[in-house]
C-alpha cells in the first residue's frame, strides 16, 4: 500500500480570527469569494491558508520507512499565504520552520501517552509499555517547494506552495512536530498565523483499516446482495465502528448461513446550517470534527467494507436553512460542503432540513426555489459523490411539482431519496408516494419530480424504547414490533413493494442496559419481514394477520464475538 493512500488531513478545531473574527470555533473558514456584506479590516494582516485543513493544526499518520528502502515521497499540503485585503503593493513573504513546541502539539503528545498507559496497565504482560518522545520533524525527510513567496498589489493571495515527506528512518515511539510560521517583509504583524502538522509515524505492518472481522466465516458486502440499507450514527455517542461490529447472518433452513455486512449508506451527525454575518455556515459538531480528523480511524474501516459514508446535514434553529437561502449563500455553502467532503474523503451528503427554525425575525421566509437551487448546485459540485435526502413535511412538499421548484426535477438531481417518519412510540410506516392510499401509514407524500420508485425508502426503521413505564411501556413496545412485522410482510404480499431500499432513520446504537435492551437484534432482525424472500403474510380465519417462515430468515450476529460485547459497544472514545 502506498503511503499516500494512507495518508489523511486530521483536522484540530482551531478558528481562523484574522478571517471570521465574528465566527466561534464551530465555523470553518472557507474561501469562496467577498459576499456583499462582508466588511474590510482595519489593518492588513496574513495568515497561512492549508488546502487540505480549515484549521491551524493537522495529523499526519504516515508509514515509518527503514533504512536503505525507496523514499515513499507524499504531498501532504499545499499552501497559501494570504491577507485579510488586497495588498497595495507586491508583498514579499518567508516560510520558516517554528523552533517551540505548541500547546496543542504538548497535548496530543501526553493523550497519546495517557492512551498507551491506559492500555499497559490493561494487558500488563501481554505488551510492552510504550512512552512516546517528542522531537521536531526532521527536514531531511521534508521538501517545500519555495521558501519565498510574493503577493502581487491588488491580490490577497500568494501562490501555492507544495509541502512533501517521506517516512524514512522515523522513530515508532517519537511523535513529530512541524510548524510553518510567516515573516512577511515590510509589514509589522504582532500574530503572525502558520500551520503545524503533528506527524506520527506507524509500523508497516499496522493494521490501519482493520475493523471487527470474524476470521472463520466468510462474509459479503451489502452490495453483493438485494438489500440496500442505509443507517445513522451520531458521534456524540458512538464511533462510526459500531457498524463494523455488526453482522447480519441470512439462513435457509437445513441449507447454509450466508453472512453480510449491513449498510450501504452510513451518515454522520450532526453537522448543521449556522449562520455569521450574512454567510450560511456549515458547523461540524465538535465530535463529528474529531472523528473527521482521525478518519484514519474511525472512517476508513467503514468505507473498506464497501460502505459509502456521508455526513448529514441539518437545521441548526437560527432561522436559516436550505428554504430561504439567497443565490449567494447557496454558492457558498456549496462550496463549503465540497471543501468537507473532498478533504476529509467522504462518499457525499445528506440533506435532511428538520430544526432550522423558520420564521425568525430578521430573514426571509421559505420559498419554493431555494432547496432544488441547492440541491442542483451541490449535483454539480460533486458529481460523483451521492446525493441524498430526507423527504418530510414542508421543506420537501413541493418537490413532485418541477414549476414550483423554479423549473428543476428535484429526483434528477439526487442519487436516493426516503421518508423522515419514525417515532419510538408507534410502528413502522410505509410511505409510497406514487400510489393513490396509503394503507401502510398514517402520513403521505407525493412522488418527487423526476424520481425513480426504486430510488426512493418507502421503509424506515424507528428505534423504540425498552425500559417500562411512562408513554412507551413494555406492552407498547411488543405491540409496535409485531404490528411492525405484520405490516412489513403484508406490504410485500400486496406487491407494492418497488424498492429495496430500507432506513434505520433512528440513530444506531448498542444494546444499552434498561433503555434499548435488544436494540440490535430487535431492530436488525425485521430484516426477515422486509426482505423479499424472508418472513410471509398469513391471514388467520378470524381475519387477523401472523407470519410464517419464508425461504429465508435473518438474525443479528456480533461481529467482534468477545463475550457480550453489544453492551454499550463502540461507543465514543475521545
Amino acid at each position: 500500500m502506498k503511503t499516500n493512500n494512507i495518508i489523511r488531513s486530521l483536522l484540530f478545531a482551531l478558528p481562523f480570527a484574522a478571517l471570521l473574527s465574528a465566527c466561534s470555533e464551530e465555523f470553518i473558514a472557507l474561501e469562496t469569494g467577498k459576499l456583499p456584506d462582508e466588511t474590510s479590516f482595519a489593518a492588513v494582516k496574513s495568515s497561512m491558508r492549508s488546502g487540505h485543513s480549515f484549521s491551524g493544526v493537522t495529523i499526519i499518520d504516515i508509514f515509518a520507512q527503514e533504512e536503505g528502502e525507496e523514499p515513499e515521497i507524499t504531498t501532504i499540503d499545499e499552501l497559501v499565504l494570504t491577507l485579510n485585503k488586497p495588498a497595495s503593493k507586491d508583498l514579499t513573504a518567508e516560510i520558516v520552520i517554528g523552533s517551540e513546541f505548541s500547546a496543542e502539539y504538548r497535548a496530543e503528545v501526553e493523550r497519546r501517552n495517557q492512551q498507551a498507559l491506559a492500555y499497559w496497565r490493561k494487558f500488563s504482560g501481554q505488551i510492552s509499555k510504550t512512552e512516546y518522545k517528542s522531537d521536531f520533524f526532521p527536514t531531511a525527510n521534508l521538501q517545500i517547494s519555495t521558501e519565498t513567496v510574493t503577493i502581487k498589489a491588488g491580490e490577497t493571495n500568494s501562490e501555492k506552495i507544495s509541502v512533501k515527506i517521506n517516512g524514512l528512518n522515523l522513530d515508532l515511539t517519537t511523535v513529530y512536530f512541524l510548524p510553518f510560521e510567516i515573516k512577511l517583509k515590510d509589514i509589522e504583524q504582532e500574530n503572525i498565523i502558520g500551520v503545524q502538522y503533528i506527524i506520527i509515524p506507524n509500523p508497516r505492518n499496522t493494521i490501519l483499516d482493520g475493523g471487527a472481522v470474524p476470521t472463520d466465516i466468510e462474509v459479503e458486502n451489502e452490495g453483493e446482495t438485494d438489500l440496500f440499507s442505509v443507517f445513522y450514527i451520531n458521534t456524540e455517542e458512538y464511533q462510526p465502528l459500531l457498524i463494523n461490529g455488526i453482522l447480519i447472518d441470512r439462513y435457509q433452513r437445513r441449507v447454509a448461513h450466508k453472512y453480510y455486512y449491513p449498510g450501504s449508506i452510513i451518515n454522520l451527525r450532526p453537522a448543521v446550517v449556522d449562520y455569521s454575518q450574512g454567510r450560511c455556515i456549515l458547523s461540524l459538531n465538535s465530535d463529528l470534527r474529531y472523528v473527521l480528523n482521525h478518519s484514519i480511524k474511525y472512517i476508513r474501516p467503514v468505507q473498506n467494507l464497501g460502505r459509502k459514508v456521508c455526513i448529514c446535514i441539518q437545521g441548526g434553529g437560527k432561522g436559516i436553512g436550505f428554504c430561504n437561502m439567497s443565490d449567494a449563500q447557496i454558492e457558498d455553502f456549496t462550496a463549503q460542503v465540497k471543501n468537507v467532503i473532498e478533504t476529509y474523503g467522504l462518499d457525499g451528503v445528506n440533506l435532511w432540513d428538520e430544526g432550522s427554525g423558520y420564521g425568525k425575525e430578521g430573514f426571509p421566509p421559505m420559498n419554493t426555489t431555494s432547496y432544488p437551487k441547492l440541491i442542483k448546485s451541490l449535483r454539480e459540485a460533486l458529481s460523483d459523490k451521492l446525493l441524498t435526502l430526507v423527504d418530510k413535511e414542508e421543506p420537501t412538499e413541493y418537490f413532485h411539482d418541477a414549476t414550483l421548484c423554479g423549473g428543476i426535477e428535484v429526483g434528477k438531481y439526487i442519487d436516493y431519496a426516503w421518508h423522515g417518519y419514525f417515532s419510538e412510540y408507534y410502528s413502522v410506516q410505509i410511505i409510497e408516494p406514487w400510489e393513490n392510499s396509503q394503507e401502510f401509514s398514517e402520513f403521505e407524500r407525493k412522488a418527487i419530480s423526476g424520481m425513480e420508485p426504486k430510488k426512493y425508502g418507502c421503509v424506515s426503521i424507528p428505534r423504540w424504547k425498552t425500559n417500562p413505564g411512562g408513554e412507551n411501556d413494555p406492552m407498547e413496545y411488543m405491540n409496535n414490533i409485531n404490528d411492525s412485522n405484520i405490516k412489513l410482510a403484508r406490504w410485500k404480499a400486496t406487491g407494492r413493494k418497488k424498492s429495496n431500499i430500507i432506513v434505520f432513520g433512528s440513530d444506531l446504537k448498542a444494546n444499552e442496559q434498561g433503555v434499548y435492551e435488544g436494540e440490535l437484534s430487535t431492530r436488525l432482525e425485521i430484516y426477515s419481514f422486509f426482505h423479499e424472500d424472508g418472513r410471509l403474510a398469513v391471514q388467520n380465519s378470524d381475519g387477523s394477520w401472523s407470519t410464517a417462515r419464508g425461504k429465508y430468515s435473518f438474525s443479528f450476529l456480533n461481529a467482534s464475538r468477545v463475550g457480550d460485547v453489544t453492551y454499550k459497544m463502540y461507543q465514543k472514545d475521545w
